[in-house]
Formats: structure tokens, sequence, C-alpha cells
């Protein structure tokens, strides 16, 4: 919190100095959401890009904290070239907002490239409601039911009084299946409660990826949990999902009370359709029957709809017949995700996080016999004169690393260029236990890219990748025993 006469001092000195300027203006642009980038800057205050640049510039010099630069550039999905210079709402800025009527403004604690990327999709659903006369609400909160609440990301009132939902989603993956089903069905308990009567049984989903290959997959993710959410009510949904590419809505927004039903997708109608076909109305015993036994069993109740959609996704990306495994391929490190997640994920329970993580350990188990070569030559580098060999921790992180690079070179990666893969140590001056590790580190987001749709991953998306490929190689030595192999006899 700024102090007070410090934050007077600054607030007269934006008076005397910046009279002309639109100063205000700029930072209740970034009190939307918390971060603005130039473009969107220019479009809420009418500046043109070097008035733009020069104001935030004459900021900076009167409090560094106003309106800092995040210091990195967050990926736009469909942005092609460099992407704008983003900027947060500092504790400075906040303070003076709340000066200017502004009495709920707070500084922008985003750091990871994901929600500032959300944050800024945000942006720019506000501006383009402004720009059609359109009042909206963003991130408001709606109580319901025993004191409950939701956030829509964006709310408008029809002309007949009603509510309408707008979301704004990024590219799904694997490890997002939980949280979007925890998602759904928060909307789903709203429509049930009687506050729900008060908005249209419609979200209108705005998708932040261009039309494109990973559209493709996110829809699919989409239309696979979505039956898992709505459980038996998928027959007859309770409110219906209309996606389409963000970029599109805010090249030409529909804000009507009807949406154009030529240009939206119902994901609802795809899910309950496929459904339907697909489960015979009976969800939740057909899709516990589908999962193999050795993995239904390592699964919570709550939990087996979800793994059931990780099995499936499993099934279809961890061998497939017309892929050459020996070329580096992003989506390995999709699968690896996949495979972390069935049993590494913030939205299980306490006790399921801390217990053994089964049900990834099943799926890398199941993985090495769909590739029996690969199985084999892991093995082989295990026990390779493993008996006259005498261990100490730089022979054990060397047997380490030949299983790893064996590992990656199997999938067409050396572990020499952007992505790197090493065995490692604590140290011995640490106080922490002294156990064996692997660091993984990826230097270019043009690995994780399956084509050039314009959709370029952020930082914690490669940190995910990272930490995923780093638990699969782990466990190739710490878990060896569960997923088929032999354990080392340096272990």
């Amino acid at each position: 919190m700024p102090d007070k006469t410090e934050l007077k001092v600054v607030h007269q000195t934006l008076l005397d100095q910046l009279t002309d300027q639109p100063w205000l203006a700029l930072l209740a642009t970034l009190d939307v959401a918390g971060v603005a980038d130039t473009q969107q800057f220019q479009k809420a205050t009418g500046l043109n890009r070097d008035k733009t640049m020069r104001l935030l510039d004459d900021m900076h010099a009167i409090h560094p904290d106003l309106c800092p630069w995040l210091g990195h550039a967050v990926p736009r999905p469909g942005v092609r070239g460099h992407p704008p210079k983003v900027y947060r709402l500092g504790e400075m800025g906040a303070a003076i907002l709340r000066l200017n009527d502004c009495p709920q403004a707070r500084a922008c604690g985003l750091k990871d490239d994901t929600p500032i990327a959300h944050a800024l999709a945000l942006l720019d659903l506000s501006l383009a409601a402004k720009q059609s006369g359109v009042a909206i609400q963003i991130d408001r909160e709606l109580k319901y039911g025993n004191g409950r609440g939701l956030r829509p990301d964006g709310l408008i009132t029809l002309p007949d009084g009603l509510l309408a939902f707008f979301e704004i989603e990024q590219a799904a993956a694997p490890d997002y299946l939980r949280r979007m089903k925890d998602s759904l069905q928060n909307r789903l308990d709203f429509f049930r409660n009687k506050e729900g009567q008060a908005a249209q049984p419609i979200v209108r989903m705005l998708i932040n990826v261009p039309r494109g290959k990973t559209w493709t997959k996110t829809i699919g993710y989409w239309q696979q949990v979505i039956p898992i959410a709505f459980g038996r009510n998928f027959r007859k949904p309770p409110y219906r999902i209309l996606a389409l590419p963000l970029a599109e809505f805010l090249q030409n927004p529909d804000w009507s009370a009807q949406p154009d039903e030529t240009r939206w997708i119902d994901l609802t109608s795809s899910a309950a359709e496929e459904a339907a076909t697909t489960n015979a109305g009976l969800p939740a015993l057909v899709v516990a029957a589908k999962v193999p036994n050795g993995l239904r069993s390592r699964s919570s109740y709550d939990d087996r709809l979800i793994i059931e959609a990780l099995w499936q996704v499993f099934q279809e990306t961890a061998h497939k017949p017309d892929r050459n495994l020996s070329r580096a391929d992003p989506a390995f490190f999709e699968l690896m995700r996949l495979i972390h997640a069935a049993s590494h994920d913030e939205h299980l329970s306490p006790r399921e996080q801390a217990g053994m993580p089964d049900a990834s350990l099943y799926l890398l188990m199941r993985y090495l016999q769909m590739h029996p070569l690969l199985r084999t030559d892991i093995q082989k580098a295990l026990k390779r004169g493993a008996i006259m060999t005498r261990w100490n921790p730089t022979m054990v992180t060397h047997r380490m690393q030949i299983v790893i690079d064996t590992f990656l070179e199997y999938h067409g990666w050396h572990v020499d260029g952007p992505l790197q893969a090493r065995a490692a140590m604590t140290n011995w001056d640490d106080r922490e236990p002294r156990v064996f590790s692997v660091e993984v580190s990826i230097g270019s987001s043009e690995l994780l890219m399956s084509e050039r749709d314009g959709v370029v991953p952020g930082r914690d998306e490669l940190d995910r990748a990272c930490r995923a490929l780093a638990w699969v190689l782990y466990a190739l030595f710490a878990y060896a025993r569960h997923v088929g192999l032999e354990t080392p006899v340096f272990w």
C-alpha cells in the first residue's frame, strides 16, 4: 500500500504535468482486467502509437509503479509478428484510481502467461462492447444458492431483461479436463437455482484460438467433457454452450438476444448426440465399464469419468500406426502431459495428491507395453554393466542420463539443443535429503507448436510440459516395477 504522502504527491504531479493527457483513461483501461497492451491502450484512449508510448514513458517517470511493463512478451493466439508490450496495474496506479471514483481498483497480481492472455482477452471483449455501445460487466460475481458465487467473464443485459453470459477460454489440453468439468458443473448448479432463472440458458464461449488444428482439438476436449459434467442431464442440457473463435467475434460482434446459429457451434448439441449414441443413456455405468480394470480400480469414484476421458485421449494418441516416433513431434509433449495429468492435478483432493500416482503409472506402463522396443532399450540401458559397476553419485547420474537419452532418442529428440533433460542430484551442502532427480527445460516454444496456426505456448505451458516430461523420466527409475521395468540396482 503506497504511503499517503507519496500518493498525494504522485496524484498532484499527474494533474500538473499531464493535464491534457488521458492518463486516467489509461489507468482505467488497466483496471478492467489488470493488464493491457499498447494496442488496447490506443483503442481505449484514441492516441496513436507514438503518443501512447510517450504517455507511458511520462507516467513511468512520475512513478514506476503506476503501470509497470510486464517485462516479457505474452503470446497472443493468431497475432503474427512480435506481440505488443503488456503493462499491468501497479499498486500506485490502483491507489490513484481509488482516489478517482474507482473504489474497487486493485493492483494486478497475475504472473503466468495463460491467465495474463485471458485477462487481455477480457479487455478485448470489454473494448468491443464499448465500441458497439453495449454495457458489459467484466468478471462480476453472481451469488446463488447458499452463498455460492459464479463469475462470468462477461455479462450483458438483453432487451428482455435476461442476463447473457460470455466466457473466454484458451486452448485446451488433457491436464485441463478437471478444471473444465468443474467450470461446467458450477454453471450447471447456477442454472438449477432460482437465481439462474434471471439468465438466458445459453453460454457464449469465445475460444481464444484461431481455426486450425488447435481449435479442432480444443472443441473436441469440450465435447468430451460436457457429457461428463452434465451427467444424466446430457440428453436435455439445462443450458446450451455456443462456441466461436474470439478473433472472429471481435471482428464482427454478435450481441443479439438470439445468437446467429450459422456462426456459432452448439457444443451441447454435438456432445448430447455423441453421448446418447455411445452411452445409450447410461453414462455413469457405461463410461466406468470402458476403463480398464487396472486403471478403474486405482481411481476415486468422483474422478473415474475424467480418467475415462484421459484414457480415451491416451488410446488415440499413444500409438498411431501412421506416426513416425523417430521424428521429433510436438504431440510427444502432449502425451507426456496426459500421462502426468492422470494423477497430478490441483483439482484432485489432498488425499489423492498425497497418494501413489497410480493412474499416471498405469498409463506409463501401458505406453511402454504399446512400444516394446522402447521398453527393451530402456531395460538394456538400465542393466548394462550393472554387476561390474561400483556405484557412486557420478556413476548413478551417468547411468540415469543414458536411460534419459535412450527414451528421448526413441521419440526423435536429443538433449543438447532447445530441449534439455538432465539427471541431477541435490547439492551436498543442502540440508534436504540427498536424492537423484531429473531436470527438464525447453528453450523454445516452437517445440510445442503442432502447426503454425498462430497458437504460441506461453511460459507456463512450457513449464507444464517440462514438469510432465521430468516426472515421466523420473518414474522410469523411482517406479520401475510399477511400469513393467526391473528396479535398477543403483536405486
